[in-house]
């Protein structure tokens, strides 16, 4: 997990270094591609981290962090259960903070979601992230 952050702060970082190289003095022409908000830049690595964080708990509990424990039917949307927990062997792992260990902005607004396919979004306009 800690790796992960590590790569995705990286990347950032590189993006930030050929954005600001580009930035010269005199006329700057209009970029290509929208510069994003810190907001979206943030909720892109909310999505990556807590997408890990299901991915393990799925792989170490062999259940979704939901209220079930399943993915919902087919085309609907589970809330994610940031408190879903399972026991392996004498000891309880909970979602936060044993499988992920920073909440993401808005978890505790009802947002925060797992698809039939086991994708996972927050349901809000990014921009309001």
């Amino acid at each position: 997990m800690a790796k992960l952050r590590i790569v995705l702060l990286s990347v950032l970082l590189v993006a930030l270094a050929f954005g600001a190289a580009g930035c010269k003095g005199g006329t700057q022409l209009a970029p290509a591609e929208p510069i994003h908000s810190a907001g979206r830049v943030a909720l892109e690595i909310d999505l990556n981290s807590v997408q890990a964080g299901v991915d393990a708990y799925l792989a170490q509990s062999g259940k979704f962090p939901t209220e079930s424990g399943r993915l919902p039917s087919s085309g609907k949307y589970a809330l994610i259960d940031f408190e879903a927990s399972f026991t392996q062997g004498a000891k309880t792992y909970t979602f936060y903070p044993d499988i992920i260990s920073k909440l993401p902005q808005h978890h505790d607004e009802g947002v925060w979601r797992i698809s039939s396919a086991g994708k996972v979004s927050v349901d809000m306009d990014p921009d309001d992230y």
